[in-house]
């Protein structure tokens, strides 16, 4: 079974908002008509478990368009946290890294 974005989006919200971490949906910046606001803007803002970062969710074959790529160069030129992910399994892996790194930094 192919799964879409909607269903990426809706598992990597509820994941993470079931481990504790505030998330922002930017998907409501659409116009009347189906055009984005803002080009570029990712799909996700989350913050929680002292970290933040904004994501961006495609399919496994989904591609950044031109202003993705451009949000995602400026944010890694500004040190602002940016993650493609492609499933909610994803976001699960980062939360384990973080919490990995929480653990060995109480050491």
């Amino acid at each position: 079974m192919k799964v879409t974005e909607v269903q990426i989006r809706r598992g990597v919200v509820s994941f993470l908002r079931n481990v504790g971490y505030a998330v922002w949906d930017t998907e409501q910046g659409y116009r009347q008509g189906g055009t984005r606001i803002t080009k570029g803007l990712p799909d996700l803002f989350f913050i929680g478990h002292g970290e933040h970062g904004f994501v961006e969710l495609k399919t496994e074959k989904g591609t950044l368009t031109l202003e993705q790529r451009q949000f995602r160069e400026t944010a890694k030129q500004n040190n602002v946290p940016y993650y493609l992910w492609r499933s909610s399994e994803d976001a699960y892996e980062h939360f384990e890294r973080v919490r990995a790194a929480v653990r060995k930094s109480g050491d």
